[in-house]
This record gives C-alpha cells, sequence and structure tokens, in this order.
C-alpha cells in the first residue's frame, strides 16, 4: 500500500509538473476562431511555421525541428485545434484548421512563411497550400498523411498505442519512467512499432543512438510530446475521424515549392503517400531516405535530412 501510494503522489507530481511546463512554453491569442496555443524558436530570419502530427502539439515542432533556428530560421510552433491549449472548437476539418492558421499569422502580423506538415499534419499544410497561397513561400511534407489514411484494425501495435496508451495517462507515465530507467529497451519498441527496419538495422541503429546524445534527447522529448494525453486525446480523436473522411486533396493546384520528405522504412505512414504526393504536386522534390523511418530525426542520416531541409528552405526564402 506505501508503494501504491507514493507511485500515486509522484504520478499526479509529474503530470502536474509537465502541464505547467507546457504552459510556460507557449502563448495564447484570441482570433476570430477563438483562443490559439503558440510560440516561437529563433529572433531571426523567415518564419519556418510547423503544423505537428498527432498525438502532439507545439512542443512537438520543435522536437522534429532541432536545429532550424541556428540555421538562420525562426521557428513558429502553433497547437492544432483539440490539443493543449487550442481548444477543438476552433476548427475539426483540416481545411477549416489551415484557415484557423491563417487567422492566427493574421493576429501575430506574419505575412508569409514556409510551412512543414508532419504525420498528421501533412493535410493541414496541403490545405493551407492551396487555400493560402500568398501566405506561403515553401512547402516541406515530412512523413505526411497526403490521402485517406486509416489505422488497420488487424494491427495489434497499432491498436495498442491508440487505445491504451494514447488514452492513459498512468500508461503514458510508465512509459516516461521505463525510458528514463531503460531507456534502450523503450527506445527499441518505439523502433520496432515506427519503422520496417530489420532486428539487426534496429540494434545497430539503437547502438549510434544510445552514443549520442541529441538523438537520445530527441526520442525522449517525442514521447514527452504525447503528454499527458488528457490534453491530446480530443485532438488525436478528431485527426483519426478527418484522416479517415479525407476526401481527395487537388495537389495538381499546389503552385508552391515543394519537398516531399519520407523514410522507405515509415511503418506509420506508408512510402506510398510521398510518392502519391510527388507525382500530382507540380514540380515537387522527392526525397527518399533509404533507411528512414517516421521519426526522422533519429534515423541514421539524420544530418542529411536536415541539410536537405535548410538547403530547399534556404534555395527559395524571400531575398527581402
Amino acid at each position: 500500500m506505501k508503494t501504491s501510494g507514493f507511485l500515486h503522489d509522484e504520478f499526479f507530481v509529474w503530470k502536474h509538473d509537465l502541464k505547467e511546463e507546457l504552459r510556460s512554453g507557449s502563448l495564447t491569442v484570441r482570433t476570430e476562431r477563438g483562443r490559439m496555443e503558440w510560440a516561437l524558436s529563433g529572433e531571426t530570419g523567415p518564419f519556418v511555421i510547423g503544423c505537428h502530427g498527432g498525438p502532439g502539439g507545439y512542443d512537438q515542432v520543435f522536437i522534429l525541428n532541432p536545429s532550424l533556428n541556428a540555421r538562420g530560421f525562426k521557428v513558429f510552433a502553433w497547437s492544432r485545434p483539440g490539443y493543449l491549449r487550442t481548444p477543438l472548437k476552433v476548427a475539426r476539418k483540416f481545411e477549416e484548421q489551415a484557415d484557423a492558421l491563417a487567422l492566427l499569422m493574421d493576429k501575430l502580423k506574419i505575412e508569409r512563411a514556409a510551412l512543414t506538415g508532419f504525420s498528421a499534419g501533412g493535410p493541414v499544410a496541403l490545405h493551407f497550400a492551396l487555400r493560402h497561397p500568398d501566405r506561403i513561400w515553401a512547402l516541406i511534407l515530412e512523413c505526411a498523411v497526403t490521402r485517406r489514411y486509416i489505422i488497420d484494425p488487424e494491427n495489434m501495435e497499432e491498436k495498442l498505442l491508440y487505445s491504451r496508451l494514447m488514452f492513459n495517462d498512468p500508461m503514458v507515465w510508465i512509459y516516461h519512467l521505463l525510458a528514463e530507467h531503460a531507456p534502450r529497451s523503450m527506445f527499441k519498441s518505439v523502433l520496432e512499432m515506427e519503422s520496417t527496419l530489420s532486428e539487426a538495422q534496429i540494434q545497430d541503429l539503437l547502438t549510434e543512438i544510445m552514443h549520442d546524445a541529441d538523438k537520445v534527447q530527441t526520442l525522449m522529448g517525442l514521447i514527452k510530446s504525447m503528454s499527458p494525453s488528457s490534453l491530446r486525446r480530443t485532438g488525436l480523436v478528431n485527426d483519426l475521424k478527418q484522416l479517415a473522411r479525407l476526401k481527395r486533396i487537388p495537389l495538381e493546384q499546389i503552385a508552391v515549392p515543394t519537398l516531399v520528405v519520407h523514410g522507405r522504412h515509415d511503418s506509420d505512414v506508408s512510402f506510398e503517400h510521398a510518392e502519391y504526393a510527388a507525382d500530382r504536386i507540380p514540380g515537387a522534390e522527392l526525397f527518399a531516405v533509404e533507411n528512414g523511418f517516421h521519426i526522422m530525426p533519429v534515423c541514421e542520416c539524420a544530418d542529411e535530412v536536415t541539410e536537405r531541409k535548410v538547403e530547399f528552405l534556404q534555395k527559395h526564402m524571400p531575398r527581402n
């Protein structure tokens, strides 16, 4: 009983501290659609706005783009509707979320920006490029959903992830504890779930990650960016509904320079999503990462991915 009581107290301390950390790391502003949460990293250079995946929030944008601000860009992060402090009533459909982002930019006087769409944030970025082409000077799709997406009901790992882990704060807390005290084993489960790499490839990658403090921090940060699930559940449930209902996006009408980055071993969002977009978006560049998977910042060629994104942004950024 004493142990149980101790763990009970530790869980609530962890949850309280995490909420306070998230709140202190962002600001909110009221728009025509309602209150929206945002944060900024970097003080100079053009804006790069990130559309996070699901589950996620503004914090995930910084984790997935760890060095852009050091390369001369201001990384602007926002919590899509249903995540953290942006209520779902702001916008449910991805088209509406794109319009909500435009209103947020208006409120904060951001005229134009590059836009990145990661995973479930992909459709929002694509709709923004279609609906507000004058507000965007470059588009990067990273491991992005680009067409209808449904969780495979036969995939037990996905069922476990979404039904037990993502909707249960105590389970997420246990996941954190395991990541802190048995990181190699926990990271291995993440790599197995997010990639189709072989056992030997995963073991080699794990050895590399465990000797790279930045990659360890990235994985820990991504696990953290799913927590607490109670503040992200509404957005994730809505994302899954919208992804399952996603109608064909007229990618042929996108007229902004586009880079599609996707790992061939992505088990979460298949590589076919990248091929589908690259084939249809006029002039799109496809960067197929041979041993890449759904978490690009920790794959073996993470530095190459970063350089390709930076080169693309530098090539197309406004010169004034």
